[in-house]
């Protein structure tokens, strides 16, 4: 297969280059979604603990239970994807 170009706005990138980044993108989707998923059962399991079990989480200080997750998700998933 040839090396096509692709422009792209302003920027002009390989075929090839352009694999790699949608790749990329579709890895930090797949570990997000992992890593949302689990943060939220856990901060979801951790409200059905009785108070005194409970930590000192975003979910025990009032934050909603997607947000908390969401945030935690995204911390974890930039940290993994810097391998």
């Amino acid at each position: 297969m040839a090396n096509v170009e692709i422009f792209d706005g302003m920027n002009r990138r390989s075929a090839p280059a352009r694999r790699a980044q949608v790749t990329d993108a579709v890895t930090y989707r797949i570990i997000f979604s992992v890593c949302f998923i689990v943060f939220l059962w856990s901060m979801a399991i951790e409200l059905l603990a009785p108070k005194q079990w409970r930590t000192l989480s975003d979910v025990a200080r009032g934050k909603s239970l997607w947000t908390s997750a969401n945030d935690a998700a995204h911390r974890c998933a930039s940290i993994a994807f810097q391998g």
